[in-house]
């Protein structure tokens, strides 16, 4: 199962137990029609409650292409904290290598967040936060 939310300047895509190509690509095709989606908006995916991830390098490399077709510009976080999960989602990242946008993988949820609020859209967020306290 796969669901998305929007926290300020970030889309926060969550998965859990088993997510396969075909529920990404249905949460894509639900994302762009969404009225609060920005192409350039950075984006958290969280793995951390997913059992299975059911993609091999065919169905990554057909993500990967999509992306490059879409020509979008963000920074991407993908965090988990399974092993084999952790690999699958490096061999993705070493295949976004020639995008504009980053991709990054973490094992710590919040690394992970601060990476993204880092730099780039997110930078915003952490602005806000600071003149509230």
């Amino acid at each position: 199962m796969i669901e998305f939310r929007f926290m300020d300047k970030i889309l926060q895509i969550q998965g859990s137990e088993d997510v396969s190509y075909e529920e990404m690509k249905g949460l894509a095709e639900r994302l762009v029609v969404h009225p609060f989606f920005e192409p350039e908006l950075d984006v958290l995916v969280d793995l951390r409650n997913v059992r299975n991830l059911n993609m091999d390098a065919v169905t990554m490399r057909q993500i990967v292409d999509t992306e490059k077709q879409m020509g979008y510009k963000r920074r991407v976080a993908l965090v988990t904290s399974r092993e084999e999960i952790y690999g699958l989602a490096r061999m993705f990242q070493t295949m976004t290598e020639d995008l504009k946008s980053e991709f990054r993988v973490f094992d710590d949820y919040f690394n992970s967040l601060a990476w993204l609020v880092q730099n780039g859209q997110s930078q915003e967020v952490l602005k806000r936060k600071r003149k509230i306290q």
